[in-house]
């Protein structure tokens, strides 16, 4: 039997192992000195480990903890946001007129939200056809995948092992020369 490793040494000590398996530990044990040691060695590690006295944590300890990996980011008064919104809108709306100076402030205002909510319009059908587009493409993909999983499933249940291994590296095979190809044939196409 080879050295133990340490999954086994701990395994052995906790008693989690069945007779067997314990017996042939033990018999290696008995003519290795290297693992004996090791053993002896987790035996203290437990012995001190099991006796610590428990740790009593704050209530505020986690708290505390993920302030100091992750600083709490300080948020804007909500007046102040709103504030800023609101001067950021007056100022467009002012270069607005200022650069359509021909036209009333009214008509203008009337024809930037005809044209804002045409556009909203236009934007939210659009979004909707494609949200439904996707929604179909994932059942038809999900139900492509299911029947394939299925007939190689089934496939897989009537080849032995060793023809599978065979058809699979044929088709790698297979796919390696029709990328050889088609790369040398774009390298000829590039050199004309």
């Amino acid at each position: 039997m080879s050295c133990l490793r340490v999954s086994d040494i701990y395994a052995y000590l906790e008693g989690d192992l069945p007779p067997v398996q314990r017996g042939t530990i033990e018999k290696h044990l008995g003519s290795c000195p290297r693992c004996r040691e090791a053993v002896e060695e987790r035996k203290l590690f437990s012995a001190a480990a099991s006796g610590l006295p428990d740790l009593d944590v704050p209530p505020d300890f986690t708290e505390r903890v993920m302030a100091k990996i992750v600083p709490v980011r300080r948020r804007l008064p909500v007046w102040l946001i709103a504030f800023a919104g609101g001067l950021a809108s007056l100022s467009l709306l002012l270069g607005i007129v200022v650069i359509y100076g021909n036209k009333s402030g009214l008509a203008l205002l009337g024809t930037l939200n005809h044209t804002f909510w045409g556009y909203a319009k236009n934007a939210a059908v659009f979004m909707a056809k494609v949200a439904t587009l996707l929604s179909f493409a994932g059942k038809a993909l999900s139900a492509l995948t299911q029947a394939l999983n299925r007939g190689l499933g089934f496939l897989a249940a009537l080849i032995s092992p060793g023809g599978q291994i065979f058809i699979m590296t044929l088709s790698l095979v297979l796919l390696g020369a029709l990328f050889y190809v088609l790369g040398k044939k774009f390298r000829m196409g590039e050199k004309t």
